[in-house]
Parts: C-alpha cells; sequence; structure tokens
C-alpha cells in the first residue's frame, strides 16, 4: 500500500539507509531469536536479507512445539501485560486476513472516489477489515454493490464502520 509508505518519498539518503538497517536487524534477532528455525520460519522476512541462510529445519514433536508455544505466550504476558486479550480463532482471523488481501472490488471502486479512499487509507486494520467483511458477506452481487456504495457515503462523511 503505497499510502503507509508516504513517509519514505520525504526521506534523505541517509535516512533511507538507517531504515533499511533497522529493518535487516529486525529480521536477522526474528530469524535467530530461537534454535527452532522452523517456528521462526519466514523465507519472504530472510530473502530481504543481503546474506542467504541455509534452513535445515527439523519438525519438533507436538508436545514439545506446544511448550514452545505456550512459553511464547508466556513471554507476551510479561511484555504485554496491558494488550487487550482476544478470542479470535485463528481460522477466523486467517479468513478475515484472506478477505483483505483479495478486495480487489472494494479497491478498484474507492479509488473513483479518492475522497473516499483517503479516509478508507486512515482506517486502522481492524476498522477496514469490518468494511470489507461486511461487503463480502453479502451473497448477492447486487447486495454487494449495494453495500460498496454506502460504505462510500459512510467514508464521506467519517465513519469508521457500518
Amino acid at each position: 500500500m503505497k499510502e503507509m509508505d508516504e513517509d519514505l518519498q520525504q526521506m534523505t539518503r541517509e535516512q533511507l539507509i538507517s531504515e533499511v538497517e533497522k529493518l535487516r536487524n529486525a529480521i536477522r534477532k526474528h530469524r535467530d531469536c530461537s534454535e527452532h528455525d522452523l517456528c521462526w520460519f519466514h523465507p519472504d522476512l530472510w530473502n530481504l536479507l543481503p546474506e542467504k541462510y541455509e534452513v535445515d529445519i527439523s519438525v519438533p514433536q507436538w508436545d514439545k512445539f506446544m511448550q514452545g508455544c505456550i512459553q511464547y505466550r508466556k513471554s507476551l504476558d510479561k511484555q504485554l501485560p496491558n494488550a487487550p486479550r482476544t478470542s479470535t480463532d485463528f481460522d477466523e482471523a486467517e479468513k478475515r486476513h484472506t478477505q483483505a488481501i483479495d478486495s480487489t472490488d472494494i479497491e478498484n471502486t474507492l479509488k473513483e472516489t479518492p475522497e473516499a479512499y483517503a479516509v478508507f487509507q486512515k482506517l486502522s486494520p481492524s476498522h477496514k477489515n469490518e468494511y470489507i467483511q461486511w461487503i463480502n458477506e453479502a451473497k448477492k452481487q447486487e447486495t454487494k454493490e449495494r453495500r460498496l456504495e454506502k460504505m462510500i457515503s459512510m467514508l464521506l462523511n467519517k465513519k469508521k464502520n457500518q
């Protein structure tokens, strides 16, 4: 999304290099934080680094894997004790994420009304997903189109959700 990266256009060469170095160091830290490469296996991130990393993954037994998940969750309690909690199932979260990615109809319609598109781009991911989910839940194409029109109207009125 170009709007999320607009700040890059304003940066000097030195600032851009500094940001790239921070990004690379964060990727390395994430990659190297555990001896359980499988847990942190993110080739899309790792391939952004100039050095290549040989992946020699061994899959842990379920009990060992789940112990790692529990330890990770405990570390979140320590690091973010006041963070909001969710009961969203992983399948539901993945479904919403997929909807957000497969939103070309919505994006194209919004781009026809730049003011609405600009408001949409400033929404939090959860508010964007609410709109996308609301439209994707429509069973009939005509309902979907009606909801798209309504969404544009609501965005022009600066409403965060339907």
